[in-house]
């Protein structure tokens, strides 16, 4: 595969044009913004948040939610109801992650640090037409800055909660039709959670990552963009606690109880009581994921047509060891009320070590016809991918002692292939006040599955019932109008489906579990009305959905009987209909606020499982404002800034089994301080101010809580 990759390249550099003369990939879409649910964000807005790495705020993007996933804390997304839940059981993403438009595949939300940031945004509804598999709730598209024309960079550094230190430092370096730049940052912090059992601090976050772009311009037609970059993430995710599991009476913090120890066990005995196969014999409490991303971007800018050729290839690798039952044994419900004994083996592990790859090669023509009325993109994609997920899921059952007895439910390693091929196209024609728009796609998706089993649970091996090759064709239509009312004003409407691939539940522990589940479907439909007045400081949008979902996937985890199972698959359809508002003011230069509203009625037409839809709040409110302050006797502007995030309750365990959230109110403020000239910028921020400990998902009926809350210094120079 890697060899296809750099045959691919050359190939491009030497006989291909392209359309991108920044040498970044763009999306090949003519859309107006009125037609597209869509939110972004510069690099510039997110800075002055102090987290260089949050792609995202909740509060910003109607509806949005970012979950983190139980055991490794990393989010994934969830748009209008539909997205990854957040367990380790495996489901292509709802909302694709594309960067520098290549697809990440099975990488979803912020499953790893993105960094050197020129803008994020995130597109709602079915994207299947534009952006193809796994796009049934939306897409985030990612744009990595370029080098620049100039030599110049920034360093800088921080301090913050929980001994948080991170530092950060990009560099660009012209040199002719040649332009580089290198960027680095790491970051380190102790953990908010306090493991009564053994001492340690856990829940931390620490992450590393280098970057080295190219942008080569021979031509004034000619432009290639060529990246590499290097990410590492360790830490932790597991179930914490208000207070000590061990002594109710004594609450402050977080706490936990596990048995599992980040530290190799004393006396150079085992890491663990049963016999664990391969290199996760030795994996110890925490997760590691390391991927390293290569994309190449080659164009020609004709007159009224450009080629474009966006290559990608990506490589990660994850080690993890996870205790969902915080070292007690578990019930039929979960995790019973039996006493905490910190069991050395965790109450329910899971070991992971995963390695995971994918190349993706993507052409398009865009032209432009008719005086520009009329704009259009053909292409054609190919993406190959595979997984080999080599996991033991370990049981320590409760039998009235402190060691329990340690029980190996399963030990095995899946091997998943991958190859979607897809050809699509899409065109914009403007009429007057009346815009159209239609696309299509069509994707033959094609996913195959070995299993080995090392061991097989006390209740027999797992077998091959499950077919070993899903193959899927899948047609992606969208259609679109808008028609201009009045200068300032538009009427919209879009129709678009999106869908996911299928796959097998290859978390399954007990025979007749390892079952396929076919594609996921997803029709979204949209009618609205936007509108901008006084002079551009006032916008304001009105959206009408209806989303409708066939063979809904989703992911969580129970027990039964006595053996905890991990399930990923189809649990039925889903029907969310609801309104989106938003509204963003500028009432004098420098003052800006925003606000939006999102109201959800969410609900299962035919499910396999009795429970309510998760992560469908009926009510989602979002608001916030920035003032910038010039200070002219001391050269610098001042900027407070607030975001309010208010979400009525709402489920967040698939079955339903954990507590459900509340009603919630989160908090995030600060403020900014640079120099007028932008030389300097300092940050001082916090999130989730109020401390709010409402569960933001469940698993196992542990729930998950908000993570506490943080306080961040960020400074930066600029040169």
């Amino acid at each position: 595969m890697r060899a296809h990759l750099l045959g691919s390249i050359a190939l491009g550099l030497l006989t291909s044009p392209a359309a991108a003369a920044t040498g970044q990939s763009e999306p090949p879409t003519g859309l107006q913004l009125p037609m597209l649910s869509a939110t972004r964000l510069t690099a510039d807005a997110l800075a002055t948040r102090g987290d260089p790495w949050r792609l995202l705020p909740d509060a910003r993007v109607p509806g949005l939610q970012a979950v983190p996933q139980a055991g490794r804390g990393s989010l994934s997304y969830v748009v209008r109801g539909l997205g990854n839940s957040s367990t380790v059981a495996p489901l292509a993403p709802a909302i694709g992650l594309f960067v520098d438009g290549v697809p990440m595949g099975d990488r979803d939300g912020e499953a790893f640090a993105l960094f050197d940031l020129q803008s994020v945004e995130l597109l709602r509804g079915g994207q299947g037409a534009l952006l193809g598999r796994g796009t049934s709730a939306g897409a985030v598209l990612v744009k990595l800055d370029p080098p620049a024309d100039t030599f110049g960079g920034f360093v800088g550094g921080g301090w913050g909660a929980y001994d948080r230190k991170m530092g950060r430092g990009s560099v660009d370096v012209p040199l002719g039709v040649v332009a580089l730049k290198v960027s680095a940052y790491v970051s380190d912090d102790d953990g908010f959670a306090r493991n009564e059992t053994t001492g340690e601090k856990v829940n931390d976050r620490d992450r590393a990552g280098i970057r080295l772009a190219a942008r080569i311009a021979p031509t004034d037609r000619l432009s290639i963009g060529l990246s590499v970059a290097h990410v590492e993430d360790k830490g932790e995710g597991v179930a914490s606690f208000t207070c000590n599991p061990a002594d109710p009476s004594d609450c402050g913090g977080r706490r936990l109880t596990t048995g599992l120890t980040k530290a190799r066990r004393l006396g150079g005995v085992p890491q663990f009581d049963v016999p664990v196969a391969g290199d996760k014999a030795d994996q110890r409490l925490g997760s590691f994921v390391g991927t390293t991303l290569l994309t190449a971007t080659v164009g020609w800018q004709g007159e009224r047509h450009s080629l474009e050729l966006v290559t990608g290839w990506w490589d990660s690798r994850e080690q993890s060891g996870l205790d969902f039952a915080d070292g007690r044994g578990l019930s039929a419900g979960g995790l019973g009320g039996g006493p905490v004994r910190g069991f050395v083996n965790g109450g329910y592990t899971l070991l992971t070590d995963g390695h995971e790859q994918q190349f993706s090669q993507e052409v398009r023509l865009i032209g432009r016809v008719l005086d520009g009325a009329l704009t259009y993109v053909v292409g054609g994609q190919l993406i190959e991918g595979s997984s080999e997920l080599d996991t033991a899921d370990l049981l320590t059952a409760e039998n009235g002692t402190a060691t329990g007895l340690p029980i190996r439910l399963s030990d095995r390693v899946a091997r998943t292939d991958t190859t979607a091929i897809a050809g699509f196209a899409d065109a914009t024609l403007a009429l007057g006040r009346l815009t159209l728009g239609a696309g299509l796609r069509y994707t033959d998706d094609v996913r195959q599955l070995a299993l080995s089993e090392v061991a097989c649970s006390p209740a027999g091996c797992l077998g091959a019932a499950a077919p070993s090759k899903i193959s899927t064709g899948v047609w992606t239509p969208r259609a679109s109008a808008s028609f201009a009312v009045a200068q300032d004003v538009a009427l919209f409407a879009n129709v678009a489906r999106g869908y996911r691939p299928g796959g097998w539940n290859a978390r399954a522990v007990t025979p007749g579990t390892l079952q396929a589940f076919g594609a996921e479907t997803a029709w979204t439909y949209e009618a609205g009305v936007a509108a901008r007045a006084f002079d551009n400081r006032l916008d304001a949008k009105l959206t009408a959905f209806l989303f409708d979902v066939s063979d809904f996937q989703a992911s969580g985890a129970g027990v039964v009987g006595s053996v905890p199972q991990f399930g990923a698959g189809t649990v039925g359809d889903l029907r969310n209909a609801g309104l989106e508002a938003e509204l963003s003011v500028r009432p004098v230069d420098g003052l800006s606020f925003y606000a939006n509203l999102t109201w959800q009625d969410a609900s299962y037409r035919r499910a396999t499982i009795a429970a309510d839809p998760m992560y469908t709040p009926d009510l989602t409110i979002g608001a916030g404002g920035q003032w910038d302050i010039p200070l002219p006797m001391s050269g610098i502007v001042l900027s407070p800034q607030l975001e309010l995030l208010w979400r009525s309750s709402q489920q967040v365990d698939l079955l339903n089994l954990g507590p459900s959230a509340p009603s919630t109110l989160l908090v995030d403020g600060g403020f900014a301080i640079r120099t007028d000239d932008d030389n300097w910028l300092l940050t001082v921020t916090c999130r989730n101010c109020l401390d709010e400990d409402a569960p933001a998902t469940s698993l196992l009926g542990l729930g998950y809580p908000q993570m506490p809350r943080t306080w961040t210094i960020v400074a930066r120079r600029q040169f």
